[in-house]
This record gives C-alpha cells, structure tokens and sequence, in this order.
C-alpha cells in the first residue's frame, strides 16, 4: 500500500473514531441529566408545597379527575425530605398534568367601550418519548409554559363579545434546553353563545434534534376566562 493510501486511510479512522467518541457524549450527556429532577419542575411545584395551594389543580391520569388534594397529601412527606426523585415519579406515574392559575391579569377599556381581560394559566407535563431514533422510549422531559388569553366583555352587562388567543408567552423544557423544539400548532378561543365567558385551548408538539431525534408528541391544554 502506497503511503498516500495509508495516509487516507488512517484520516478515515481518526474520523470515524472522532465523530463516535462525539456522539457517545452527546447521547450520554442527555441521558445523565435524565436522571436529576429538572429545575423546571421543582420551580414550579415548590409554591404548591409551601401553601399556594389554590392556585393549582392536578388532573389525574386515568379519568381527567381534580386529584390536587390527593396529591398534596401524598407527597408532602417528600418535599419535606426534599425527595424530589419521589416527587417526581408519582406526578408521572399519575397525573396527566398540572396547572397553576396566574392572579394577576390586566384590564383595559378598548376603543368600543368593551373591557379587554387578559389572563394568564402556567401548565407542567412530564413528557415520554413516543417515536424517533432508538431508544427513544428511554427520555423524558420536563415541560412548563404559560399560555395567555384575552377576552373583550361589556362592563355594564358582563357579556363577552369576543375572545383572542392563547399565546405562549413563557417556555421551558428540561434536559436538552435549546435542543428541545416546539411549535404550537393549534390555538382556539371560543365565546360561549350566552357570552358567559369564553374557552381556550393549545395543542403543542414537542420534540428533541440534535444527533438523535425524539418525539415527544402532543401536549394539549385549556382553561376558561370569566369577564369582570
């Protein structure tokens, strides 16, 4: 074999090797954090334990119940342990999610004379991999966001008149941080005929890139926006 050839081939080794040396790290990079709480959950439940327990509403996963109470009481003992592992894995292994109601909002009078409300609901999700490279079953994600809707309503009679949104305003996903990508694909605000108040709702899709790909699927959210 000609030195040349040797050369050629010994860049392809060095090549070869580089780049899975690479992708070892990736993969392994992403699958370590997997095994800490994020800091997203923990910032999002720690009001929860520490007496704001009326802002949040826990649903369960096997039949959209109000488990909020239930939850609480099952795991107060691990926040007072500081076990956020343990935390972590009952909120995954039953609720479908969970939400926070923002108490503060604005009201504006428009140019119409209607009221403008605008209103605000945070939403944590514990996401599995459904689809994407191998393994992919093996991550999850920590999600929460909030989602902002705003309702036009007459002062004097209370009746809503129309309604826009919801728009993300806030995202965070934990591990993988600017490699996590997502895309709202779906927002829909619906006045009720009696304009008593009017319904939103949010479809997001979720997914991991970089070397490997993960799908992480849909996540699907709403709330209601009363006027006055």
């Amino acid at each position: 074999m000609s030195i040349k050839k040797r050369y050629m081939s010994l860049i392809l080794v060095v090549t070869m090797l580089i780049f899975s040396i690479s992708s070892f790290a990736v993969d392994n990079t992403v699958n370590d954090t997997e095994d800490e709480v994020s800091q997203v959950f923990k910032n999002f439940l720690e009001p929860f334990y520490e007496g704001n327990r009326t802002a949040y509403k826990a649903i369960s996963k096997n039949n959209s119940a109000d488990v909020t109470e239930n939850f609480y009481q099952e795991t107060i003992i691990f926040y007072q342990q500081q076990d956020w592992a343990k935390i972590h894995d009952l909120f995954e292994e039953n609720l479908q999610g969970m939400s926070k109601t923002e108490t503060t909002y604005s009201q504006t009078a428009s140019c119409s004379g209607d009221i403008a409300k605008n209103q605000s609901k945070t939403f944590l999700h514990t996401l599995k991999g459904i689809g994407g490279s191998e393994g992919y079953e093996t991550y999850g994600r920590d999600m929460a966001y909030t989602l902002t809707g705003t309702i036009y309503y007459n002062p004097n009679t209370g009746i809503v008149s129309s309604a826009v949104g919801p728009t993300v305003t806030e995202m965070s996903i934990q591990p993988g941080d600017t490699n996590n990508i997502w895309e709202q694909t779906s927002q829909i605000a619906r006045v009720m005929s009696n304009g008593a108040y009017a319904n939103f709702s949010s479809t997001i899709h979720v997914y991991f890139s970089y070397f490997i790909m993960v799908d992480f699927g849909n996540v699907i959210d709403s709330f209601t926006i009363y006027p006055g």
